[in-house]
């Protein structure tokens, strides 16, 4: 899999409450490396004792893309000159203490292969931020 780092858009963000965030970008000109990308993101967490979360810890209603991948997430919508193909996958970690990390990613594809690239947020969620999201969006016991 070949993977270019254009770099972050921002330095990486560190909150009073403990909670920290980052903004990147990384070429992946090929869309069937995108699930590689994913499992390589994955196992660098999984080898630091990360598990994974079956459903979002915000919308426990809703999967996280462990289970279903890379979804095809245009909407019809097509601009021109935009991205003839966008795709979005969601994974969230959550470590013994009650952390989570989240990794929210949009790649985007043109016809003539002139700037695709997968933007990517990743966030840190101290557990006590976690447990104080209110009852109606209280993270589901995945365990």
């Amino acid at each position: 899999m070949n993977v270019d780092a254009i770099g972050t858009k921002a330095f990486p963000s560190v909150y009073a409450d403990g909670s920290s965030d980052v903004v990147f970008t990384v070429s992946i000109s090929d869309p069937n490396h995108l699930d590689g990308f994913a499992k390589t993101l994955s196992q660098h967490f999984e080898q630091s004792g990360w598990r994974q979360r079956s459903h979002q810890y915000l919308n426990p209603g809703l999967a996280t893309s462990f289970s279903r991948g890379w979804q095809n997430a245009a909407g019809g919508i097509f601009e021109p000159n935009g991205p003839t193909a966008v795709y979005q996958w969601l994974g969230e970690w959550e470590d013994q203490a009650g952390d989570v990390i989240e990794y929210h990613l949009t790649a985007s594809y043109y016809s003539e292969h002139r700037g695709d690239e997968v933007r990517g947020y990743g966030a840190y969620v101290p557990a006590h931020i976690v447990k104080a999201a209110p009852s109606r969006v209280r993270p589901r016991p995945d365990r």
